[in-house]
């Protein structure tokens, strides 16, 4: 089933979701990733913007697929977390960075601007 609205919008943000499609189905297709971002994209007005957070290796697949540049963004920047207290500072990149490790949940994130 597709998300569908009679209306558009100037902005779309998701945050920490688009990790979670095609892999947390019942089919485990992480390929659904490119059909809800053009979905997405439908749902917006000329000029709009989507703005999305993604917890880096959440989803390997779209790690993947971020890595390989099937999927690209306008602009992206990283954040990584350095403290069991929930401190991140902005960082180039997110390589290495892993999920679970060294604290609970997101280590790295990317903070995506698509249009």
């Amino acid at each position: 089933m597709s998300f569908s609205l009679n209306k558009k919008f100037d902005l779309i943000i998701s945050i920490s979701t688009m990790e979670h499609v095609g892999s947390e189905d019942d089919d485990n297709n992480p390929s659904k990733i490119f059909a809800t971002r053009e979905n997405l994209r439908k749902h917006l007005k000329e000029g709009g913007e989507i703005f999305m957070t993604l917890p880096v290796s959440q989803n390997p697949a779209l790690d993947r697929y971020i890595a390989s540049g099937q999927v690209r963004f306008k602009r992206m920047y990283y954040l990584k977390r350095v403290s069991r207290s929930n401190r991140w500072v902005q960082v180039d990149d997110v390589k290495g960075i892993r999920y679970d490790h060294p604290y609970p949940h997101a280590n790295g994130l990317a903070v995506c601007e698509d249009d």
